[in-house]
């Protein structure tokens, strides 16, 4: 009778034992800035910010991804990644929190686009321009409208655009990557432009032989042996410069962005 009063007792008490185990709680995670579907400029540094929290411990790490390739992390407070020299393109950002405890959260994305920028110092009076990018807007108002006041006339060696005119009375209506344009400006001016890069720029040509406008759409000064087919040129030239085929008083070497060129095909 001793021995089943025993066990039942011990068994009684089993029963009535109630085990807590405690269960990590997930961090949560939000990216601050930039915000969604905003825009930056390329080659400027961006800066990522993020708020996150933890209920039940402390967050010790946010790693930061653009889709599936890792830009960085940060392992104190306040969580923040600059990304260095960032290119040209669409970002679709993530942040992923890790708690001390090894449970991670993924924020929602964020999509932010890179756009090159590209920025012409107007002298006053006539100018020969070009972008070695093609505008985000390319219609004449947009590209120019920061400085459009200033702007008298826009034109090429076939269509032109002047402020006093009707807008059906314009032939000119956009701007284009690598053309060419006369400007002529009431005052000295800075003309910013953004806008998408050419991965690989180059020049083709204009088939017609006799004189032409070209733009370089280069974003460096790039040597006229590798810009252009040199054999099929007799001269190139600008308001201030000139390179001659087998001419050896030429001061021109290479092309440079933001201007525009003359060039007679042989």
């Amino acid at each position: 009778y001793y021995v089943s009063q025993t066990q039942n007792t011990c068994e009684s008490e089993r029963a009535s034992i109630q085990v807590n185990v405690a269960v990590n709680e997930s961090p949560s995670v939000g990216i601050t800035s930039p915000s969604n579907n905003s825009e930056a400029i390329a080659g400027k540094t961006l800066d990522i910010e993020v708020l996150t929290s933890d209920n039940d411990g402390s967050v010790v790490k946010v790693e930061y991804y653009n889709g599936a390739t890792k830009l960085g992390e940060s392992t104190t407070s306040p969580f923040t990644c600059s990304i260095v020299n960032p290119q040209q393109g669409i970002y679709n950002i993530t942040a992923v929190a890790t708690d001390n405890l090894g449970a991670k959260t993924t924020s929602s994305s964020i999509e932010i686009t890179l756009f090159e920028q590209q920025t012409i110092n107007l002298q006053a009076g006539l100018n020969l321009i070009s972008l070695w990018l093609e505008p985000k807007n390319t219609n004449i108002d947009s590209v120019f409208k920061s400085i459009i006041p200033e702007i008298r006339e826009i034109k090429t060696a076939d269509a032109f655009w002047n402020k006093q005119n009707q807008t059906f009375l314009n032939s000119l209506k956009n701007i284009r990557m690598a053309d060419a344009y006369f400007v002529a400006a009431s005052s000295a001016v800075t003309l910013t432009v953004k806008g998408t890069a050419a991965t690989n720029p180059s020049i083709a040509l204009p088939a017609a032989s006799g004189w032409n406008m070209i733009g370089c759409p280069f974003k460096t000064p790039t040597d006229i042996n590798t810009a252009f087919d040199i054999s099929k040129i007799n001269v190139i030239k600008n308001f201030d410069e000139f390179w001659i085929s087998g001419e050896t008083k030429s001061n021109m070497s290479e092309i440079s962005p933001g201007k525009g060129y003359f060039i007679k095909i042989k």
